[in-house]
């Protein structure tokens, strides 16, 4: 597949200096980075599967799931601080 995008110039010399740092050319840099990045989705959705359908199932509502982890991250946070 052949895709087209247009890119600023300076990112453009950006992306050309960073496929090179990497040892590939710019379209070869670019498929990298588009497999990694659905590569990183694939798995997240692989692993997060089972806690969002435990979730679905629960009934829990979206204000109290961020409740849950607002909590957990006050919690941890707070930990940090008094160490």
């Amino acid at each position: 597949m052949t895709i087209r995008v247009e890119v600023a110039p300076v990112l453009e010399k950006r992306l050309a200096d960073r496929a090179h740092q990497n040892g590939t050319d710019v379209p070869g840099y670019v498929g990298g980075l588009i497999e990694r990045d659905l590569d990183i989705k694939a798995k997240l959705d692989e692993i997060l599967g089972p806690f969002r359908k435990q979730v679905a199932e629960s009934g829990v509502t979206d204000e109290e799931l961020d409740q849950l982890f607002d909590g957990a991250r006050l919690k941890v946070n707070g930990a940090r601080a008094s160490r």
